[in-house]
């Protein structure tokens, strides 16, 4: 498999995904994402991280708002990739 193969598999992957996401029961998927949060949170304990760099979700994807809340709460430096159109 070469690298544009790779490249085109990935991106039929995240559009398969999205879909799924977005099929998903409301309440099904907010308890997804709170266990989720809860998991990534305890791995922050756990390892005593003192930074992370996070994603800012959008369109369907893993609500981690409740993980930013509370690493900002625990004096955790919690960074994002902000991308602004210049044109």
């Amino acid at each position: 498999m070469n690298t544009q193969d790779i490249r085109q598999l990935k991106k039929h992957m995240r559009i398969e995904m999205l879909h799924r996401r977005n099929q998903m029961d409301v309440t099904m998927k907010s308890e997804y994402d709170i266990k989720i949060c809860n998991h990534l949170i305890e791995l922050v304990r756990t390892n005593t991280f003192s930074n992370i760099h996070c994603y800012l979700p959008m369109n369907g994807e893993i609500n981690i708002r409740p993980l930013i809340h509370d690493l900002l709460s625990e004096n955790v430096l919690v960074l994002a990739s902000y991308y602004r159109d210049w044109e």
